[in-house]
């Protein structure tokens, strides 16, 4: 278990022994949201709805905007965008209601995230609009999300150059880079930047970079992103024509999928994530497919 983890399980069990609603609301909450982050989507879900429940019934306007940006992310990474942007809609109310920029940033860039999801790019960019000079010139957490989403849609926009250059700002403003701890790998951010490098013909670049994404994904036990890194990295294999590679990072995929469809309690929902997952794969034969076919070739071109 991460120490994170165990860290907000203990401040639940406080809050809960000191009769503190607000602060059982915000533990459930936050133990939900990193719950999720590691894979185990089912617990997850019920922590941060219980923590929505809890705080739709105090009134608490913080904390209602805090479980539906969780239960947006949450949806994000079950791949179903429009209860994700559901849930940023309404926590977004809550958000402008307070006069919260960082609720309001946070929850655009999960609004965001949807839209791009769904392919409701031009949506998306009007999103960016509204915090637009915070992503720019970002000084707090939120704004730097907004900054990564909006690198996000670069991409999407078929735009890799300003993707790359959201990527490299992220970089530079960041903490510390990541090569100066293995434990400050940012996963999110070397796979846009991988990706951005793959789709600028950069193919080595882009290998590299989504290794060492995949490096601080499997470190940090970021389960729900480390599947669609080795997804992209699969791709760039593919490119450079190593084959093997490609199909053992699809694989790797794949296993990963599956475990985290085990923790996802509902069948219905369970059925959902598995099928848009695996649909965002090749499939497996393809890969065997490619493979026979440069066999062919190399043997053709050898004279053999």
């Amino acid at each position: 278990m991460p120490k994170c983890e165990r860290d907000l399980a203990e401040a639940l069990r406080m809050a809960q022994e000191l009769d503190w609603a607000a602060g059982v609301a915000s533990s459930e909450i936050f133990l939900g949201g990193a719950l999720a982050s590691f894979g185990q989507f089912g617990p997850g879900l019920a922590h941060t709805q219980q923590g929505l429940h809890l705080a739709i019934e105090m009134n608490h306007q913080e904390w209602v905007a805090g479980a539906h940006y969780a239960l947006a992310n949450l949806n994000s990474s079950l791949l179903a965008p429009e209860q994700a942007l559901a849930h940023s809609e309404i926590g977004l109310q809550a958000a402008r209601a307070l006069g919260s920029t960082l609720w309001v940033c946070n929850l655009k860039a999960d609004l965001m995230k949807a839209y791009i999801a769904q392919g409701q790019l031009r949506l998306a960019e009007e999103a960016l609009q509204e915090v637009r000079s915070a992503a720019e010139n970002p000084r707090q957490v939120a704004e730097r999300l907004l900054l990564m989403v909006w690198a996000e849609l670069a991409l999407a926009q078929q735009r890799p150059e300003l993707a790359l250059q959201r990527c490299e700002q992220l970089l530079a403003t960041a903490p510390q880079q990541a090569s100066e701890s293995t434990e400050l790998v940012i996963p999110r951010l070397w796979k846009c930047q991988g990706e951005a490098l793959a789709a600028l013909g950069r193919k080595e670049e882009a290998i590299q970079v989504l290794e060492e994404a995949r490096r601080g994904a499997r470190l940090q036990e970021y389960l729900p992103l480390l599947w669609q890194i080795e997804r992209s990295l699969g791709r760039a294999y593919q490119k450079q024509r190593r084959l093997e590679e490609a199909q053992q990072a699809f694989a790797s995929a794949r296993q990963g999928i599956a475990l985290l469809a085990r923790s996802i309690e509902d069948p219905v929902q369970r059925s959902h994530f598995m099928q848009a997952a695996y649909a965002m794969l090749p499939k497996e034969k393809s890969v065997s497919l490619v493979q026979s076919t440069a066999n062919e070739w190399l043997l053709t071109t050898s004279g053999a």
